[in-house]
């Protein structure tokens, strides 16, 4: 909650300039303190503010029951300022988060999105051959910030040709440039620094060493079954069951073995894997 709490911070100072000075140097950060500066960008902008947070399932699902009544009296402090309006994504919803005390979720419109068919988004400006549809959606995993950074890789490194052939070999490539673009990374590390514990990078890792179909010896690992199963709830796995799992996004790959060239191992925040003991 501490991070999320500083990450809408650091939106407000972004989005509007107001200092947050006081919030950064402050040692308790009260709510008092946050809703001093949130006036203040909101008169400074004289228009309402909308807070998006994007798969607050995923996190929800990962605090104590008690975290998330924190998360819901913060919310609906933050409410009752008035002028503020929040938008959140989700992939399910969990009926306790509305059986709280005065849950905001029970004051929520719940809207129900579909996919778009693939070709309404892009009808022009990519003619994809057979297998690259799904190429893409392997490397991107569904996500639309890493699909769109693909696309854009690839219009980038293909001079703009209009309208431009794509074939799945274009995107594996696209993919790989695509990660080291600063904001693909900063999302990777955010997600490997403060969401994954050290038994999810260790499957993490071992995944992007054995690449597609791994099979993970659980029998030898028992450390990292509910590692895999969560990584697996929460979208960033698939597994055929028998302890074969695949990274359900490719790009994750990439972003894995870049970080592992570019420390040594011994240095990593993970322990180190012995392969001829473990597997």
């Amino acid at each position: 909650l501490a991070d999320w709490k500083d990450e809408l911070m650091a939106g407000i100072h972004l989005t509007t300039g107001v200092s947050i000075e006081t919030w950064i140097s402050s040692p308790m950060r009260t709510f008092s303190e946050y809703s001093a500066i949130l006036k203040e960008a909101t008169e400074k902008v004289k228009k309402p503010m909308v807070f998006m947070t994007d798969e607050l399932d995923s996190v929800l699902k990962r605090m104590p029951s008690e975290q998330v009544e924190d998360v819901n009296r913060f919310l609906g402090d933050l409410l009752s300022i008035g002028r503020v309006s929040f938008l959140f994504s989700c992939k399910t919803l969990d009926a306790s988060w509305f059986s709280l005390g005065s849950s905001i979720f029970t004051q929520t419109r719940i809207i129900r999105i579909r996919p778009l068919p693939f070709e309404t988004a892009f009808p022009e400006r990519f003619l994809f051959v057979k297998g690259a549809h799904e190429k893409l959606f392997a490397e991107a995993g569904g996500h639309p910030f890493l699909t769109r950074a693909i696309l854009e890789t690839l219009l980038a490194f293909s001079g703009n040709r209009d309208p431009l052939w794509v074939e799945p070999a274009d995107i594996a490539n696209a993919a790989r440039k695509a990660v080291t673009l600063w904001q693909v990374d900063f999302l990777f590390t955010r997600l490997w620094e403060l969401f994954t514990s050290d038994s999810e990078k260790q499957v993490l890792f071992l995944l992007t060493i054995q690449g597609e179909n791994a099979f993970i010896d659980f029998e030898n690992r028992h450390s990292l079954i509910d590692a895999a199963q969560r990584l697996t709830d929460r979208g960033y796995l698939t597994t055929s069951g028998n302890g074969v799992y695949s990274l359900r996004i490719g790009m994750l790959r990439y972003f894995n073995a870049q970080k592992a060239a570019s420390v040594e191992q011994e240095e990593a925040d993970v322990p180190k894997i012995d392969l001829k003991s473990d597997l």
